[in-house]
């Protein structure tokens, strides 16, 4: 009798055998490893995604029953999953990492608490006294609460922490952007493109195909697995940025716009950092500036436009890729002075 073919699924690594209706894993599960087939015992995708979690949890020497998993060995898995899933901010999390590892190595998990954290507050007070830690705090909350959502343990410790984060971020005035745009080369150009005259998030831009654009309807169709909302967008492309994509296209090979020169244009690059920093430096701007202001500059333009009635907020929400109400918060601040023309929209009815 001729073997059954495992059928792809919505992920790449989980195979179906339509004979017996189980979901499989085929994939590396460990780096440096041959395709290893594992079945997964389960009959719905739902259950074969979760399976294939506490699968590979179990591969990497990690119990999913345990309560206690030791800070050190959740951290391997953590960064695996950066770097796989969010390689722009693989770096960032390895040496976040690489701070946190000397201090929490033999706490387990749940005895990352807010006391603890305030230990390490002054144990890196002692050894780096002017070094931010809103980066490892960010960190370290991103791995407690992906074991609650991975269903690793059932509880995670309460750990409420003071915002030490960066200043709210702020327009970027004339002279900014002139500077920016005549200093940058490259990447960081037309990065800086995107962000400014259609204020995209870098990571949809970095990681953008050329199969996404349809450069003579000027159209950029943005796959839902690369958006932070999980939602698919089509926009039309600013008429300045269509014509920079139709230089760029004879100037690099592969599927990417933005390739990576260290896989040879098989992958969109991850790394941006140090070169938007010599550009800052350049520009003689603070290197706090990063280029999600470039959208926040963008999206305060539109939010001006949206209170003058020029511009409609469920297009500019649906072509920014964010929620009506988080723009509203951000950018249109309304006020009680603000509804007066709501306020005399209808007329008294007739006693």
């Amino acid at each position: 009798m001729k073997k059954s073919t495992l059928q792809p699924t919505k992920e790449r690594d989980i195979k179906l055998d339509p004979r017996t209706g189980i979901y499989y894993y085929r994939g590396t599960p460990v780096r440096g490893g041959g395709e290893k087939k594992y079945p997964l015992g389960v009959r719905t995708f739902g259950a074969a995604v979760l399976a294939k979690k506490d699968l590979l949890l179990r591969i990497r020497g990690i119990d999913p029953s345990a309560k206690d998993i030791l800070f050190r060995d959740y951290a391997k898995v953590f960064l695996a999953e950066r770097k796989k899933k969010a390689p722009a901010t693989y770096e960032q999390a390895f040496y976040c990492l690489k701070e946190l590892l000397p201090f929490f190595e033999t706490y387990t998990m749940k005895q990352v608490t807010e006391r603890a954290w305030e230990e390490y507050k002054d144990y890196q007070s002692q050894i780096k006294p002017n070094r931010s830690l809103r980066y490892d705090k960010r960190h370290l909350l991103m791995m407690l609460h992906r074991l609650k959502l991975k269903g690793v343990v059932k509880e995670i410790p309460e750990l409420q922490l003071e915002d030490d984060g960066p200043k709210r971020k702020r327009v970027l005035s004339e002279d900014e952007i002139k500077s920016i745009f005549s200093n940058a080369k490259g990447t960081v150009y037309g990065l800086a493109l995107f962000m400014y005259l259609m204020g995209p998030r870098p990571g949809e831009v970095l990681g953008a195909k050329w199969s996404e654009f349809d450069l003579k309807k000027e159209i950029w169709n943005i796959p839902a697995e690369r958006t932070k909302t999980r939602t698919a967008r089509s926009i039309k492309l600013n008429p300045k940025v269509c014509e920079w994509l139709k230089e760029r296209q004879e100037l690099v090979s592969g599927e990417f716009v933005f390739p990576s020169k260290d896989s040879k244009g098989q992958t969109p690059i991850d790394r941006y950092n140090k070169q938007w920093g010599r550009l800052m430096d350049e520009c003689g701007i603070s290197k706090d500036i990063t280029p999600y202001y470039l959208r926040h500059t963008f999206l305060s333009e539109c939010a001006k436009k949206v209170r003058d009635g020029k511009l409609s907020l469920v297009l500019i929400t649906k072509y920014a890729g964010t929620s009506i109400e988080q723009f509203e918060k951000t950018y249109l601040h309304v006020e009680g002075e603000d509804t007066k023309s709501v306020s005399v929209l209808m007329e008294a009815p007739i006693l």
